[in-house]
């Protein structure tokens, strides 16, 4: 596996990320901001992501309803590319899994972070399946 390939399927992947993350905020605040909508006549004080929410509901919901685990997915082929290149260079990386998809779904997330995360030098456990098992 060439090294500069890890970063450049992180930045294909990036925006399908970032897109799939905003609409589930986005779907998970409908029903709050409907409320407070219902409570108030004027909702020009909301902020505008908000009224864009409340005015955009049923479009965001059926765009949602349509891939409802498209973060899921993305996360585990993200997760599964992760372990792949750890083996590939005699790491296991099941163990790091955990770090890595809080990694994915913080609020903080960025692709720095994540493409910093693929460093080796940061998961040296010897993998069982690498070539130091072998003794080579």
């Amino acid at each position: 596996m060439e090294e500069a390939s890890i970063p450049s399927f992180l930045q294909l992947i990036d925006p399908k990320l970032k897109y799939q993350r905003k609409l589930a905020e986005r779907v998970e605040l409908i029903d709050a901001i409907h409320e407070i909508a219902t409570a108030e006549e004027d909702t020009r004080w909301l902020d505008e992501e908000y009224r864009y929410i409340h005015e955009n509901a049923d479009a965001l919901r059926k765009e949602h309803a349509k891939a409802p685990q498209a973060l899921q997915y993305l996360t585990g082929v993200v997760a599964d590319f992760f372990v792949d290149s750890m083996k590939a260079r005699g790491i296991d990386g099941h163990s790091k899994l955990a770090q890595l998809d809080a990694l994915l779904l913080a609020a903080s997330y960025d692709l720095a972070k994540l493409v910093a995360f693929f460093d080796p030098a940061l998961h040296k456990s010897p993998s069982r399946d690498g070539l130091s098992s072998l003794g080579i």
